[in-house]
């Protein structure tokens, strides 16, 4: 992943963060990007790649469920 990727995400994060908590696009990017660091550091790159699987475990279950609808 590249600096201007991260740094896309990180913007994208912050305008979509600051919509909903009616914060300034830079005040949620920041928030964004401590909190991530905080969860990183606090549960380690074991917890970091659990919550991944998790979450692609849920993508895949959502993907079958929207194929699935009537």
């Amino acid at each position: 992943m590249t600096i201007a990727m991260v740094t896309y995400f990180i913007i994208g994060a912050g305008k979509f963060v600051g919509e909903f908590l009616s914060l300034e696009p830079i005040y949620a990017s920041l928030l964004m990007v401590v909190l991530a660091m905080i969860y990183t550091v606090a549960s380690g790159l074991y917890g970091v790649v659990w919550t991944d699987v998790f979450q692609g475990i849920f993508i895949f279950l959502s993907l079958c469920i929207y194929q699935l609808w009537p």
